[in-house]
Parts: structure tokens; C-alpha cells; sequence
């Protein structure tokens, strides 16, 4: 595995995590995990650098979807859903 999945997986195992049992038993969106994904600016994993984004592709994308969907599938679901459509924007 990438360094970029270890390290969003030590990120997720702090900061998605400890969310999971609350956003499944009221089957929320996953609100405090967006913030701290939105802190580290992984919101912008897939949006090009002269956007302001990290600029990074889909392989990047799918290791951080994998890293989060083993603590949390809500989660992953919804920032996999977040990337995809945010790149669309950023494409077209």
C-alpha cells in the first residue's frame, strides 16, 4: 500500500473513527469527520493545483476511500461521492 493510504488510514483510525458508532445508530452524515477531513483539506484531493486543490488523480482518491471505509463505510460513501462530483466541477 501507498504512504498515502497509511497515513490516511492513522488519520481516519483519529478522526473518522470515533464518530462511526454515533453516525450509524442515528444515520447522520458524518458531520465531525467532514470537519476534520475539510481541516486537512482533503476536500480538495482531486481538485487540480491551479484551482487550489491538492491536485492529486483517482488512485490517490481510491486509497483514501479504502483508508476511511475501514472505520467508517458512511463515511467513505459520502467523500467518495464528495470527490466525484467536485471533480466533475473542476473538469467541466
Amino acid at each position: 500500500m501507498s504512504n498515502l493510504y497509511n497515513e490516511m488510514i492513522e488519520f481516519a483510525k483519529d478522526n473518522i473513527a470515533p464518530f462511526t458508532t454515533q453516525v450509524d445508530a442515528e444515520g447522520k452524515f458524518p458531520v465531525d469527520s467532514f470537519k476534520a477531513i475539510k481541516d486537512k483539506k482533503l476536500t480538495g484531493l482531486l481538485v487540480p493545483k491551479e484551482f487550489g486543490g491538492m491536485g492529486f488523480g483517482f488512485y490517490e482518491h481510491t486509497q483514501t476511500v479504502l483508508a476511511f471505509a475501514n472505520y467508517c463505510a458512511t463515511t467513505a460513501l459520502c467523500y467518495m461521492m464528495h470527490n466525484v462530483a467536485t471533480n466533475c466541477l473542476a473538469t467541466h
